[in-house]
């Protein structure tokens, strides 16, 4: 089931996010992947973690202003995760994470082609 599934957490989308400001770094974690130098352990995961908290979040306003409705009682819970009944309806749509990264990736690589982002970070991996 693609609703099930989440934003591939990889390095555009949390560099596209950044550049739109919706993800904002620390002072010296963004000083950091400016420089373009490797980052790892928490700051690493906390990049992540976040990317995936904000597609969601996009995802479930997509979803509001698609279904045409306000944010229906139990629909997301107070840290903003969809409801899974709600996740459905809004699939069902055409709309899920997986479709959101997808679009976000394509922009982000629009920006990146025509030199219109800061670097993205940078760290080893095996995980992509």
């Amino acid at each position: 089931d693609l609703e099930e599934l989440t934003t591939f957490a990889d390095y555009r989308v949390p560099q596209l996010l950044r550049e739109e400001g919706v993800l904002m770094y620390s002072v010296d974690l963004a000083r950091d992947v400016d420089a373009k130098k490797e980052i790892s352990g928490v700051e690493e995961v906390l990049i992540r973690a976040a990317t995936v908290v904000a597609v969601e979040r996009l995802v479930g306003a997509i979803g509001t202003v698609v279904l045409g409705e306000g944010d229906d009682e139990g629909a997301t819970s107070q840290t903003g995760e969809i409801s899974t009944e709600r996740r459905r309806d809004i699939a069902r749509r055409g709309i899920d994470a997986v479709r959101v990264d997808w679009y976000l990736w394509q922009v982000g690589e629009k920006l990146e082609s025509r030199g219109q982002m800061r670097p993205h970070h940078r760290t080893r991996t095996i995980f992509y």
